[in-house]
Formats: C-alpha cells, structure tokens, sequence
C-alpha cells in the first residue's frame, strides 16, 4: 500500500526531466563565467539568416528516427534512465536491473513515440523539424531567444509558424507512455502531467541545442569530433 498522500507522489514525477534541465541550465551559466566572451560580445543581432531549403518527407523520417539509432540518442536515454532510476520514478518499476531496463526502455519508447508523431505532423502541415539557432549575439540574448523558438519552426515555404507538429509531438508522446507505466501511473491526471512536463522539457531542452556548439568547441577532447 502507497503510504504516501497521491499530491506528494504525483509532485515526483515530473522531476526527473526538470531537474537535469536545470542542472543543465546551471552548468550554461557556469560555463558563460568561464568565457566572458558569451556574456560581454556584442549585443546586435547577427545578419539575418536565409531560410533553409525545404527537406522531402524522405529526409525528414531519416532527420527524426534515423537519429534515434545512434550512440549520441542511446546514451542521452541512458542517461534519462540513470536519473529515473536514482529518484525511483515511477515507483512501480522497483530497482535493481529489472527497474532500470523497463527505464531505459521506456525512455527510448517514448521518444520513438514522440519523433513518429513529429514526422507524421510534419509531414502533413509541412513543416521543418530541424532546430532553430539564434541569430543574437550575448548569453542572455540567445538564451531568450533559444526559449522562443522552442515553440517556432520553418514551413517548408520558409516562414516561420507555430511548432505545432513538436509540441503535440512531446504532449503526445509523454501522455501514450503512460500507456505501459504500473496501473497506478496510468489515469487522466498522470497522462496530462506528462504531457505538460514533456513540452516543458522539449523548452528547456532547446538551450542545450542553441549552446552544445560553443560547449563543444570549449571541450578539447570533443573538440575536433564536433560538426557545427
């Protein structure tokens, strides 16, 4: 029996996810006071950038779930794993190898899951699932900027519009993951907190994409491995 009130177990499963968003959040801000150069550059925006050429429908399921079957996506589910793991979120799965590989499975499931819906979305409202980079200059400038388009993305006629397809992706998919949580974990309330917390974390998750070229370039044993 679950000694604890429902508020106070359903409040520690959204953690997992904001807690690394945070930590990443932190580990950006700790990285700008190592590099002055973030904070002090010039605050007027880069030139504008040209719109990209549209991709085919092709080149999008291959940019989405080709990505997923890499050892970069394996390893960030390894570590959405290891902190589901270290929270006992959900408490259902126990510990031990048995809890930590539902985890890891889990976490590849739901992405899977998210990425199908991004495409297919894409696909039909023609839209870009590639990553909007800021065209600011400044830490907080891009920061800002990075959290803005988190919810923007180019058509395939090059304006920029709503992301629809990447938000209902990452409400959509958090919502069906519930679908093989323990019973316990599968009702309404738990579908909705997932799916808000996923677009939440899909935000957060948008700083790491603006910054990973300049903290990868600051890593000297990642630093001739990094594509831009």
């Amino acid at each position: 029996m679950d000694m604890n009130p429902p508020s106070q177990t359903r409040s520690r499963r959204g953690i997992p996810r904001l807690a690394f968003l945070l930590a990443l959040f932190l580990a950006i801000i700790a990285l700008s006071c190592s590099a002055p150069a973030l904070l002090t550059a010039q605050q007027t925006p880069k030139p504008p950038a040209k719109p990209r050429a549209p991709l085919s429908n092709r080149q999008k399921l291959r940019f989405l779930l080709g990505s997923d079957f890499t050892l970069t996506t394996a390893g960030e589910q390894l570590a959405w794993a290891t902190l589901d793991q270290t929270l006992n979120v959900p408490e259902g799965w126990g510990d031990g190898a048995s809890g930590f590989g539902k985890r890891y499975a889990s976490s590849y499931g739901e992405t899977l899951t998210g990425d199908t819906i991004n495409f297919a979305l894409a696909a039909w409202a023609h839209q870009d699932p590639r990553y909007l980079h800021s065209q600011q200059t400044g830490l907080w400038q891009r920061a800002k900027d990075a959290l803005r388009l988190a919810f923007v993305e180019q058509g395939d006629n090059g304006r920029l519009e709503p992301a629809y397809s990447r938000l209902i992706a990452a409400a959509g998919s958090g919502a069906l993951s519930r679908v093989w949580y323990p019973p316990g974990e599968r009702n309404r309330h738990d579908m909705i907190e997932a799916a808000a917390t996923n677009i939440a974390a899909d935000a957060g998750l948008s700083l790491w994409h603006e910054f990973k070229p300049d903290i990868l370039r600051r890593l000297p044993f990642l630093h001739h491995r990094h594509r831009p």
